[in-house]
């Protein structure tokens, strides 16, 4: 799998821009069929053009050189913010579904259904900001699949 993808990189490294992304888009598709986490590292060297900027004081981000409001989006901030520590801690590293719950909803208590509930939403709501590969699933668990990064000075400077 990885001989085939290195190939497929060679090729493409040297198109157009726009097979890039529709061939990115196709592996991270078959990353996610396949449930290879190798693969998910992979990808996200191969996208370095696709970082996520989380701005701490603002909680504003940036992706594909849009910036991004979130001071209304409090759960899908938080979401991010947890699976781009893991990110930069561990890449490739799936959190399960339960310590995901109890790290964006930290002082509730909720029932086990209610829960599974907020973070199908709450990831559903990511997936619509930044595009539907960057939120790998995978046996319980979720994994950002894009590089993040932290950062405390405004994005926007207006």
């Amino acid at each position: 799998m990885l001989r085939l993808l290195a190939g497929r990189v060679r090729f493409l490294r040297t198109g157009d821009e726009r097979v890039w992304e529709n061939q990115l888009a196709a592996l991270r598709q078959v990353a996610r069929k396949v449930h290879y986490p190798q693969l998910t590292l992979v990808l996200q060297a191969l996208a370095p053009h696709e970082l996520l900027v989380l701005n701490v004081s603002d909680r504003t981000m940036r992706h594909r050189g849009e910036v991004i409001d979130c001071t209304r989006r409090g759960v899908v901030w938080r979401l991010l913010s947890v699976l781009a520590r893991q990110a930069m801690e561990d890449p490739g590293v799936f959190l399960p579904r339960e310590v995901l719950i109890e790290r964006v909803w930290p002082n509730e208590r909720l029932l086990e259904k209610a829960a599974r509930n907020r973070l199908h939403v709450a990831v559903a709501q990511a997936r619509r900001l930044l595009g539907d590969g960057a939120i790998a699933h995978e046996n319980g668990g979720y994994c950002l699949t894009i590089s993040a990064r932290f950062q405390e000075a405004p994005l926007n400077p207006n």
